[in-house]
């Protein structure tokens, strides 16, 4: 569906550009359908950790565990804006202090989502091919925003859009091996373009470690499912 409607662009429209830290092409509006086959209530898990970089003061926060829970229906010809929503997403790591995930090695480190539902807008292909089994879909996933908490520092801060503006970030769906497969999976790489920044920060607790305005970057993996434990395809 996507080859056909791209080639009904006339030859001189031109995709958004994208703002921020960039590598990836992908447009702020959605310009193609797409064909969605075993969508409906979507899970999400993480492969391997989650992991938040501070581009100023270098801080780090890694989750070991996290999950993402939804809505991705099915359908043909269906509009990349809003193709996915997430009403719950989850951090934490199994093990530390209180479950929380960690911050510079050593700080105890709640996160919490904000805003939710978060919405996926499909929006352009990622690299490789664009349709079939491991098939590839760019997009942007909107709404983000987070509280991290870490009473042992004294530091409560938020991160999100600037301005009050929604937070995204963009990232690619990989389509399964195969139209039965479960190894679906969303990805974000570090240096996605995004517009995350430290909206509040706590002080003094939060001195050093992150400052209002400072620009975030994410990096994690989720593996995709549907409620029978097969990946969604999106063509």
């Amino acid at each position: 569906m996507r080859k056909i409607a791209r080639r009904a662009l006339t030859a001189g429209a031109v995709a958004a550009t994208a703002v921020a830290l960039t590598t990836m092409p992908a447009s702020a509006d959605p310009a193609t359908n797409f064909d969605v086959q075993n969508g409906g209530t979507i899970a999400g898990s993480n492969v391997g950790s989650i992991i938040g970089f501070g581009l100023i003061n270098g801080s780090t926060l890694e989750c070991t565990s996290s999950t993402a829970s939804g809505s991705l229906p099915s359908g043909t010809a269906r509009p990349g804006t809003g193709i996915a929503t997430l009403s719950s997403v989850t951090f934490s790591s199994p093990g530390q202090t209180n479950d929380w995930c960690v911050a510079n090695g050593s700080i105890p480190t709640r996160v919490t989502a904000l805003g939710t539902p978060w919405s996926f807008n499909a929006d352009d292909d990622g690299p490789g091919s664009d349709s079939g089994p491991g098939g590839t879909t760019g997009g942007r996933l909107t709404g983000v925003q987070v509280e991290l908490y870490g009473p042992s520092v004294g530091c409560t801060a938020t991160v999100g859009g600037p301005n009050g503006n929604d937070g995204y970030i963009e990232g690619t769906y990989t389509n399964p091996s195969s139209l039965t497969g479960n190894d679906g999976t969303l990805s974000v790489a570090f240096g996605a373009s995004n517009n995350l920044e430290v909206l509040t920060a706590s002080s003094p607790g939060c001195n050093g470690l992150v400052d209002v305005g400072e620009t975030v970057s994410l990096a994690g993996t989720y593996s995709v499912v549907n409620s029978s434990g097969v990946s969604p395809t999106i063509d």
